[in-house]
């Protein structure tokens, strides 16, 4: 696959569907690590998230298109515009994992966003999610009730 096929779009509220049926065909797997997924049953819940994400300037809300397609979610929560500051979250399709998809993006998120330090918080089982963070360039920064927390300034 071609990455400049990858991109990180700002995701609208016309994504809504599609990111919908993309959380549903990777339900089981997001479970494990997202409290979120429970609270997304209907397409109307997601909806709800997006429009606070748009609205929010403490959030940064992105969609990882292929192809024009919806594969995943890059977001940036507790955006601090005072400190340049935000907390990264990130996930996508199974039929994409373990590509590098994510973690290029990642490393990449000062193309995209004006704040300078960005943290990420993952649980310490989640491997996948951990190598994403330090292939992308971030650094240990401390262990939290059973999550490591990375960090990264650009």
């Amino acid at each position: 696959m071609k990455t400049k096929k990858i991109r990180l779009e700002e995701t609208t509220l016309n994504d809504t569907q599609e990111i919908f049926e993309l959380i549903n065909r990777n339900r089981d797997r997001f479970n494990q690590w997202f409290n979120w997924v429970e609270k997304v049953t209907t397409v109307e819940d997601e909806k709800e998230f997006i429009e606070i994400s748009i609205f929010d300037e403490t959030q940064e809300l992105y969609s990882i298109k292929f192809e024009n397609h919806i594969i995943g979610i890059v977001d940036l929560q507790r955006v601090d515009l005072n400190n340049a500051s935000a907390e990264v979250g990130y996930w996508i399709d199974e039929v994409f994992e373990g590509q590098g998809i994510v973690s290029n993006l990642v490393a990449n998120l000062d193309e995209k966003t004006t704040v300078d330090k960005l943290k990420i918080i993952v649980n310490r089982n989640n491997t996948r999610a951990i190598n994403v963070a330090q292939r992308a360039g971030f650094e240990f920064a401390h262990l939290i009730k059973g999550n490591i927390i990375y960090q990264k300034a650009f």
